[in-house]
């Protein structure tokens, strides 16, 4: 099941179901000079700052524990807040020459992931919430889907507690070209 929450957020999950486990799936960074912000959830990062992610949400979620997490922000604590930006959808389903290398390269189609794949990953567990980004609307100041405000948002409306971050952790092009002297 997809729905609209926020201006920004698809969230899937298994109907008549109530998530307690929340993945963001998204293209993510962060702006040179980063805003920051204090979470109300616990975040669990895939890789550290300044790192890429190639890694498909089966796969992630197969593998997350805690423990498995490159880095965790606790509730409370004051962290970068990433821009997020769309990686599914219509762009993501046909089988393109950077997803048929990356199947070479690695063995695997995790790379390639659409709103098709997401609903039959949720279909399997009845805790689990998948927020992805609506609409492209890019790394442009004012227009941004961000952690912080999809945090907040899982944290009022379906009191999240722990997030995993499925995204790269890496600063934007767009914001060091714009800030270049």
């Amino acid at each position: 099941m997809k729905e609209k929450i926020g201006s920004y957020y698809y969230l899937f999950k298994k109907a008549n179901t109530n998530p307690t486990f929340f993945v963001i799936s998204s293209h993510g960074g962060v702006m040179a000079r980063a805003n920051s912000f204090r979470t109300l959830v616990n975040l669990n990062f895939l890789k550290n700052e300044g790192e890429s992610v190639a890694l498909g949400l089966d796969t992630a979620i197969a593998n997350f524990a805690p423990g498995n997490t490159t880095h965790q922000e606790s509730a409370g604590t004051t962290v970068n807040d990433y821009v997020l930006g769309k990686f599914q959808g219509r762009h993501s389903e046909h089988k393109g020459k950077l997803s048929h290398l990356w199947g070479k390269l690695t063995g695997s189609n995790d790379y390639e992931e659409t709103y098709n794949n997401i609903e039959a990953v949720v279909g399997q567990y009845d805790n689990l919430g998948v927020v992805t980004v609506r609409n492209r609307k890019g790394f442009r100041a004012g227009h941004e889907a961000t952690l912080s405000e999809i945090s907040g948002i899982l944290r009022q409306r379906f009191n999240a507690e722990k997030i995993l971050c499925l995204f790269c952790r890496v600063h934007t092009v767009y914001e060091w070209v714009r800030v270049m002297p």
